[in-house]
């Protein structure tokens, strides 16, 4: 019937044509005794008058005057300050959680930058003492020079 192989029926196209599947409503026969026993509970009550609505001992008046709505509705804004308050916390405890560790990364930073400064000086005060040095030893050279110079003209004189 719907098997596209052409082999012939399949368990499913079986069922189908036979009437063997269960529509939920208790097969064949009468399977809906269920729907008695709820109606019967449901608005008979367990006694005391009738369906339940005579007197103060019906099952659905009783029912309906101990379902108190505002216990309900209070209870449920407790649970929802509750979870704004658990929201609140989580979130100051993230930001503070944060905030401490951009401290120490600026903390590390800081500590970092003022050691290559503190290098960057001794090496220039390094270099301006060679840049000294060699100064000092330009001068000493160019006297030396001068003194030569002078002594060979005073003997070429």
């Amino acid at each position: 019937m719907f098997n596209n192989q052409g082999t012939g029926y399949s368990l499913a196209d079986i069922a189908a044509a036979t009437g063997g599947v269960n529509n939920g409503w208790g097969g064949e026969g009468f399977g809906g005794w269920w729907i008695i026993l709820l109606f019967l509970f449901a608005f008979g009550g367990w006694g005391n008058g009738g369906f339940g609505w005579g007197g103060n001992n019906g099952s659905a008046g009783s029912v309906a005057y101990d379902f108190d709505i505002s216990d309900l509705k209070s209870s449920i804004a407790s649970n929802g300050s509750s979870i704004a308050n658990g929201f609140y916390a989580l979130n100051t405890g993230l930001l503070n959680g944060f905030a401490d560790v951009t401290a120490s990364v600026n903390n590390g930073i800081n500590s970092i930058r003022n050691d290559i400064c503190n290098q960057e000086l001794s090496g220039l005060q390094n270099t301006t003492n060679v840049l000294q040095a060699i100064n000092a030893d330009t001068i000493a050279n160019m006297r030396n020079t001068f003194d030569l110079t002078t002594q060979l003209n005073n003997m070429s004189a």
